[in-house]
């Protein structure tokens, strides 16, 4: 429940791109994807000083003049922009996607060819958590993310996150929105240990503290396009081990392992001695010694909240190690996924 509660607190303590000059928001005549009343998919071009984007074009397109609404639509191949048609729309363009991989681009720099907007396609990523819904759009849609970490990968970063385009809440305005099963978004049949390929825009997400805390987290994702399930119910990638320092590389917005590790699955060892667990305000933990903090990962189980029965674990809970997903959402949160990422 915590997770939607949070959503607010993000719109006020994201700054998306601050403080940048205009020649490195897009390059001039950069083209986008970008998101029509409907559903449907239109573009965006840079302007010619490079300051933004200009307005969404193609959404006055007549879209059902060629669909049949009475029978099922295969509505990922609608907005797959490289099987559109936009000869008869000549002031613009499907946006061109490049190969690459998590790594490159949660390591790329801003105005790089893989910065926000760039069009890109990711192939072989394994799937490593179920898809979480959250509420956006003032509580009137929902959206669905994941993880997921490209196994052949063998230096972190080596995931990134997945998001679905918005769709109107269909439990209306304000309330908790569907599981991702439940929809016909393109996370409707994803779980855990799937493999997927996926076609989409990035995008980046900046988490800044508020005081007395202070730092700032930059979260990589990508806007969903196409995706396709290549197999179902791989092995998850090994854990990368990683040794944690007397000051945590993982304390909220100020430590240097969440840009190192993002989005990828490790296995957090303390220093010395043992995990010491102490519960925080907002369903998730803090590790002693370090500072280590640890976050819910939205399925029920790993609620730390001491007042609920099965919520697991208990304050004060040691541990020699905990495995999980970095995350970077509201300052960052290593998230477990299985009850065996737990060691005693």
């Amino acid at each position: 429940m915590k997770r939607f509660r949070l959503i607010g607190l993000a719109t006020i303590v994201c700054a998306l791109s601050c403080g940048e000059s205009p020649a490195r928001v897009c390059a001039s005549g950069q083209q986008i994807a970008c998101a029509c009343p409907g559903g449907f998919a239109g573009a965006q071009r840079c302007l010619d000083d490079g300051s933004g984007y200009g307005e969404c074009l193609g959404c006055d397109l007549d879209m059902s003049a060629s669909v049949d609404m009475t029978t099922p639509v295969d509505m990922m191949a609608i907005v797959d922009m490289t099987s559109t048609d936009f000869a008869g729309a000549p002031d613009f363009a499907a946006p061109s996607y490049t190969a690459t991989t998590p790594h490159d681009i949660d390591t790329a720099t801003i105005g790089s060819p893989l910065g926000k907007g760039a069009g890109v396609d990711l192939t072989g990523l394994i799937v490593l958590a179920p898809p979480v819904g959250f509420a956006a759009n003032a509580n009137v849609d929902c959206r669905y993310e994941v993880w997921a970490q490209d196994p052949t990968c063998a230096t972190p970063p080596c995931g990134i996150m997945l998001v679905t385009p918005a769709i109107t809440n269909p439990n209306g305005t304000g309330a908790f929105c569907p599981y991702a099963s439940d929809t016909s978004t393109a996370l409707k049949n994803v779980w855990k240990g799937d493999k997927v390929n996926v076609r989409g825009i990035v995008n980046t997400v900046a988490f800044t503290a508020m005081a007395p805390a202070s730092g700032t987290v930059v979260q990589h994702q990508i806007e969903i396009v196409t995706l396709a399930q290549t197999a179902i119910q791989q092995a998850l990638p090994s854990p990368f081990l990683v040794t944690d320092s007397a000051t945590s590389l993982f304390v909220p917005y100020s430590g240097i392992g969440w840009a190192l590790y993002e989005a990828t699955y490790i296995n957090l060892k303390v220093s010395a001695g043992k995990f010491t667990t102490t519960l925080d305000a907002f369903g998730g933990w803090a590790c002693a010694p370090g500072g280590a903090q640890f976050v819910d990962t939205y399925t029920g189980f790993f609620k730390p909240d001491g007042g609920i029965t099965n919520m697991y674990p208990p304050n004060g809970s040691m541990f020699s190690a905990i495995d999980g997903i970095v995350s970077l959402q509201f300052g960052g949160g290593i998230m477990p996924i299985d009850p065996a990422n737990f060691h005693p």
